[in-house]
């Protein structure tokens, strides 16, 4: 839906027991790999929104961003 709208939706559970994390940061990848700076910005803000509205983030996932991004890479500092 992002590419025609803009608009990244997102599912918005709460509880942090859905793979929504595992999604957003593959879709992150993704976008690392199209050279696509305006999507992962915009499913980095997705990340940040959940991680205000949850508090809820799978850290399992740290090491597949850091081995898949460069050092100066935005999610990584998050």
């Amino acid at each position: 839906m992002w590419l025609y709208s803009g608009v990244l939706f997102t599912k918005g559970s709460p509880s942090g027991e859905d793979d929504e994390d595992n999604t957003l940061v593959r879709a992150y990848l993704l976008g690392q790999t199209l050279m696509d700076s305006l999507f992962k910005d915009t499913v980095l803000d997705a990340v940040v929104n959940k991680l205000l509205t949850s508090g809820v983030f799978d850290i399992r996932l740290t090491m597949l961003i850091y081995e898949r991004t460069p050092e100066s890479a935005p999610i990584r500092r998050l």
